[in-house]
């Protein structure tokens, strides 16, 4: 599935010397979905890190995660960033 959404926030946390770099985004579109969601940054897809806040993006999603901590999360991997 390809989701084309605006990117709201970006979160960065470091644990074990590993660096996590999540977005926050809102689906865009004649109907889109009404709940933002989070979508991790992949290694490759680091160098986009601060840079997408308030930029349009599409997504190629592949899975989506339990939205246990309320947010819908999903992991694929940026197809276009515009």
């Amino acid at each position: 599935m390809i989701i084309k959404a605006n990117v709201l926030a970006e979160d960065v946390q470091s644990r074990d010397g590993k660096e996590y770099v999540t977005v926050t985004c809102m689906e865009q579109g004649a109907s889109p979905l009404l709940q933002m969601f989070d979508y991790s940054l992949r290694e490759d897809e680091k160098s986009h890190k601060g840079k997408l806040i308030g930029k349009a993006v599409e997504l190629q999603v592949n899975t989506i995660r339990a939205i246990f901590s309320g947010r819908p999360q999903l992991s694929g991997h940026l197809s276009l960033v515009k």
